[in-house]
Parts: structure tokens; sequence; C-alpha cells
């Protein structure tokens, strides 16, 4: 299948992502079954037993099908696995990344590359403030790959964002930074987390006007990756009874 093809074909599908107008509908929503019935117009197949993991198999057979190109396949079936799988241990989690760079070396896509950076950079982001946030001292944490060094992220513990943000010159990251110590400050990340989040997915829409490259690929799988999120945390809300305002909160820097 040429990239052109591909494209065409996501052209139409990106228009039943999972958009703000429809994660605030979903939200409005008095029950489960109300709420759920807006992935209809998300093409989820509403009818499955399961309704995430039907979700989640048919993104990833769509992508085995449309993806024109090997590597790329292997960059998002390994970050499939990661991500669902997890990681205990700084080796594996550096070890994922030093292998990931590697094919990324060999996909020769700035835009992809930077995304796997500034992920790698938010990963490292989050390790650190939480083990600020139990009052120890960061060490042997740092995953090494991403734009920021571990001596401008230990500048964050002593209240100099600036040093990060001079260092990365991008002001949505540099909003990020801000909503990490207003989060360390209050005592929750669900900000951060979400808006970190949402970045990435923007992050990962550079180069998508151009139907001659992977880019649009990459960020129509990246964007269905945050739509099962975003659908687990409204749906599981309204499974056990939260606020609408709870949910809203829960999903504050989605919306």
């Amino acid at each position: 299948m040429s990239v052109l093809y591909t494209n065409a074909i996501l052209a139409v599908r990106s228009t039943q992502l999972l958009n703000a107008d429809r994660i605030r509908r979903m939200i409005a929503m008095n029950t489960v079954e109300d709420a759920t019935d807006i992935l209809h117009e998300c093409g989820w197949d509403l009818f499955a037993a399961n309704i995430f993991e039907a979700e989640l198999t048919r993104v990833i057979s769509d992508f085995k099908e449309l993806c024109p190109n090997p590597i790329l396949a292997e960059i998002v079936f390994a970050k499939a696995s990661f991500d669902q799988e997890g990681a205990a241990d700084i080796k594996t989690i550096q070890n994922y990344y030093n292998q990931q760079f590697a094919r990324l070396k060999q996909l020769k896509n700035k835009d992809i590359t930077n995304y796997f950076k500034a992920e790698l950079d938010l990963l490292n982001l989050r390790t650190f403030a939480k083990v600020r946030a139990i009052g120890s001292k960061p060490s042997n944490i740092f995953i090494e790959g991403g734009n920021v060094t571990e001596g401008e992220l230990m500048s964050i513990f002593e209240r100099n964002t600036a040093k990060v943000k001079t260092a990365i010159g991008n002001l949505e990251f540099s909003e990020l930074l801000d909503k990490l110590t207003e989060g360390l400050d209050s005592g929750s990340l669900t900000e951060f987390e979400n808006a970190s989040q949402s970045y990435l997915v923007k992050l990962s829409k550079e180069g998508g006007e151009d139907s001659f490259r992977l880019n649009p690929l990459f960020h129509w799988y990246i964007a269905k990756m945050e739509e099962l999120r975003v659908v687990k945390t409204i749906l599981t809300g309204k499974k056990f009874g939260k606020s609408k305002e709870k949910i809203r909160e829960e999903l504050q820097g989605v919306l």
C-alpha cells in the first residue's frame, strides 16, 4: 500500500476521531449507556463484549493494514507493547528507548523522532516529580535520549524552571513546566498529566499536512491511543457515580 493511498484513507478516518465536542457531549450525558452511544460516531463496535479491547484490536489491525513502512510498524508495535505492559525498572525503560531511537535513526523522520524525545522528556519529568513528592532525592532514575539533560531536570527541584525553558525554547513545553510546578505545590499532577498527553498528540501531528510522508499515519495512531484513554476516564467515572464536574476535573488539560 502506498503512502498516498494510506493518507487518503486517513483523511476520512480522521473525521471520526474523538474531538472536544464529542468529549463534552459524553461528559454531559446522564448515563454510561448514553455516553457510550456517542462512540458510534467514532466507529467503535458498541456490541462487543469489551468495547475497549475491541477498539484497541481494531486500531492495531488497521495500522498493520495501512502502514507501508516496516520500520515505522516496528516502532509503533514496540510502543504499543511497552505502553501496555509497562516497565518496572530503569534498565528496561532505557533499553526500550535505545532500541526505539536506533529504529528512528533508520526511519529518518525528524518529526516522529522529536515526538519520542518529547515523550521521554515528559517521562523523566513525571519520574522526578514523583520522587520529589515523597521527599526523596532523585538518584539513578534519569533515562537518556531526550532533549532535557539530567542537570536541567534537577533545576526544577530548585524551582528554577527558567533553565529548562531556555534549553527547550518551546512555549507549549514551558507551559507544561508551569503546570508541573503548580501540581507539585498543590499535590496533584492530574492537569500536568493530561496536558502532557494533549501536547504529545499535537506534537505527533507535525508534518501531518504532507500526503507524501508517514506522519499522518503516526498521528492517527497516537490520537486513537489518547481517545481510548479519555473514553476510559469518562465511562469509568460515570460507572462509579462520579459527577460531571469531577470527570471534567480529571480531564483538565484535555478540554
